[in-house]
């Protein structure tokens, strides 16, 4: 399948699953936006999408905060100007006993983990109704 000119947002994408998630759309043709928390973790895969001889852009994101996901949307409408495919990868644990988890704790993994979806996906639905194209994968 070609994703050429397709443009795809992964986010978690510095290492692990996000990683060759963003690797492998990058090989079918897509650019990638390379989501993270802390975008000089992904630096290594930034390095990877342009070997494969597409865009890449390091974008810092806090996908648990509504604004900070809509901030981030914007600027890749205004530099790429549009938004194909979201991969809602980005994820947390805080391992412990539950006994000995705090609410601070259990309130980050799910603002991370789930409300992330709704932060991430609300600010990409309308663009690909209009359009009559999108995909969102949710991990």
């Amino acid at each position: 399948m070609s994703l050429q000119g397709r443009v795809a947002i992964v986010t978690g994408a510095a290492q692990g699953i996000g990683r060759a998630i963003a690797e492998a759309l990058a090989q079918a043709g897509a650019d990638i936006v390379v989501a993270d928390l802390d975008p000089s973790r992904s630096l290594e895969t930034v390095k990877a999408i342009e070997a494969l001889g597409r865009k890449a852009l390091n974008v810092k994101v806090n996908v648990a905060d509504a604004n900070d996901a809509k901030a981030m949307a914007e600027q890749v409408i205004k530099a790429w100007g549009k938004i194909d495919i979201l991969v809602n990868n980005a994820g947390i644990t805080r391992d412990g006993a539950f006994h000995k988890m705090t609410l601070e704790q259990w309130n980050a993994v799910i603002n991370t983990n789930l409300g992330s979806l709704f932060n991430m996906t609300r600010q990409v639905i309308e663009g690909m109704r209009e359009r009559k194209f999108g995909r969102i994968v949710n991990i």
